[in-house]
């Protein structure tokens, strides 16, 4: 990835906040986001979701040191389930959910997961899951109106129906489109 160290964080509006931030990394993957986003904001507190048992292993690892990291090892949905997961062993950030999936993973609603948890800014990469997580996450973003990073590259269709689900919810966001790679991945809906 080109801006590894810039995604999700590079708008001014995030980048210059001053409050302190409670972070949900959905699709943690090897745990690198939520490094950056402790480096930035030294104040915040992350909540961490990764699914896949093998990377959630990395994960905890990376994040051993970080105590104001919550780790949950499960998957953001629009429900409460255990779904077949495709858990490539070469290709680990193309692990996804698929009825012909050789593992199984445990997926929550945020809604449930965190409860009355504080969140300010919520980051999804969760490999074309976005649209479901973001509706397992409908009263955390009408009640509390988190800045929002979410993945619209997976399907092609996340371009137009991820910001109209999330205008639903909040019809004054304002929203930011961001590309970080020369290739077809990463891009990021910001919702502000």
């Amino acid at each position: 990835m080109l801006y590894r160290d810039q995604q999700y964080f590079d708008l001014p509006s995030i980048a210059a906040s001053q409050q302190k931030e409670y972070f949900v990394d959905a699709g943690a993957l090897d745990g690198e986001t939520t490094r950056c986003f402790l480096e930035r904001f030294t104040n915040g507190h992350a909540y961490v979701l990764e699914p896949n048992p093998r990377q959630f292993a990395v994960t905890k690892e990376r994040l051993r040191d970080c105590p104001e990291a919550e780790l949950f090892p499960y998957g953001a949905y629009d429900r409460n389930t255990t779904l077949r997961f495709d858990a490539p062993v070469n290709d680990v950030s193309g692990a996804k959910i698929s009825e012909d999936g050789t593992e199984e993973i445990e997926v929550r609603r945020l809604d449930d997961l965190l409860e009355d948890r504080k969140v300010t800014f919520l980051k999804m990469d969760i490999e074309g899951s976005e649209l479901a997580a973001l509706r397992g996450a409908e009263r955390i973003i009408r009640e509390q109106r988190p800045k929002l990073a979410i993945c619209v590259y997976h399907k092609p269709e996340d371009m137009w129906e991820i910001p109209s689900l999330i205008l639903s919810y909040h019809p004054d966001y304002r929203l930011y489109l961001r590309h970080y790679t020369i290739t077809d991945s990463e891009t990021v809906l910001y919702a502000i």
